[in-house]
């Protein structure tokens, strides 16, 4: 019998990853350079009798290998289930969603989630909420569906506080617009490393809404959400860094944040980089890697790369 705890935890590097699963903590995030550790380092961490540690490979495997990767980590799971590992279920059910392992069923994946839901599983509680709210692979039912995704924020799930803070938030399936209920759903998300809540928090602090408009705490949310590879936030950051709007005006912090954003795959950042660097702001780097850049974005269709790029052919 296994503990699981569904809470999300941070882990910074290989040995913490794993020390995490080991203890029950099976819902880990971590940025971009550690997702790269974790498939060069994990196959010397594991115990390869262990359901625990197979797991914990199989899913860094999933999350950041690329196709071949993904299929190991889909044989992984469906050996996991056959030792009956609970959230195996759950991570077979999301390939069948996903359908990049196996050919994509939806209905094949909702009776996986609902599995995984009555033998305990809160993620599998979450995901199936979130098919009956939308109709993958099972007919819409709105009170099924968010009763499902309350059960699973109450057992502290992130993914599901970040969904009632959206609901309560946009006043969507039933519940009443408050922005006060929707700001305390994202404050307790991004405690545990929910960047899109943290993220959202962060504009409720700009705006005002449901909390006192504080400037300060609104930014360090965006930072906090940056950190966790999320776009939006290291664009969002770039921008007030470059411009001055929100705080003093620092080219390097706009250029790290912007930098970030580009190698996330944002044609905007990339344009954002290159420009500056070939307009001199970023002195220290060869005016050729600002180039580049532009040539990555506008190949991505970013009209205002183009134009530049003009300048330099």
């Amino acid at each position: 019998m296994y503990y699981f705890n569904y809470t999300v935890w941070f882990a910074y590097d290989p040995k913490y990853y794993l020390q995490l699963h080991r203890e029950g903590f099976i819902c880990c995030t971590y940025d971009k350079e550690t997702g790269k550790k974790l498939l060069s380092e994990l196959p010397k961490l594991i115990d390869n009798d262990s359901p625990v540690d197979l797991y914990a490979y199989a899913i860094a495997l999933y999350k950041n290998g690329d196709r071949m990767d993904k299929d190991k980590a889909f044989y992984l799971f469906d050996k996991l289930i056959d030792k009956d590992y609970l959230p195996a279920i759950n991570a077979y059910a999301v390939c069948l969603y996903d359908g990049i392992c196996v050919s994509k069923n939806l209905p094949g994946a909702a009776r996986m989630f609902k599995k995984a839901s009555d033998l305990g599983c809160v993620t599998a509680k979450y995901n199936l909420g979130n098919a009956y709210l939308n109709g993958y692979g099972v007919d819409i039912d709105i009170p099924l569906g968010t009763s499902l995704i309350e059960d699973a924020a109450s057992r502290g799930n992130t993914s599901a506080l970040h969904a009632l803070g959206t609901f309560y938030y946009q006043g969507k399936y039933g519940y009443p617009k408050d922005y006060y209920s929707a700001f305390n759903y994202f404050k307790e998300a991004s405690i545990h490393y929910q960047a899109k809540a943290a993220f959202l928090l962060a504009d409720m602090y700009i705006k005002g809404l449901g909390c006192d408009k504080d400037i300060e705490k609104g930014l360090k949310e965006y930072q906090h959400a940056a950190s966790l590879d999320h776009v939006p936030s290291q664009k969002f950051l770039g921008d007030v860094y470059y411009y001055g709007n929100m705080a003093p005006k620092d080219i390097d912090r706009a250029y790290s944040n912007y930098l970030r954003a580009a190698e996330n795959g944002d044609d905007y950042s990339m344009y954002s980089v290159g420009y500056m660097i070939v307009k001199g702001e970023v002195f220290w780097v060869d005016k050729s890697i600002g180039i580049d850049w532009l040539k990555k974005a506008s190949k991505l269709g970013n009209s205002e790369a183009t134009k530049l790029l003009k300048y330099y052919n």
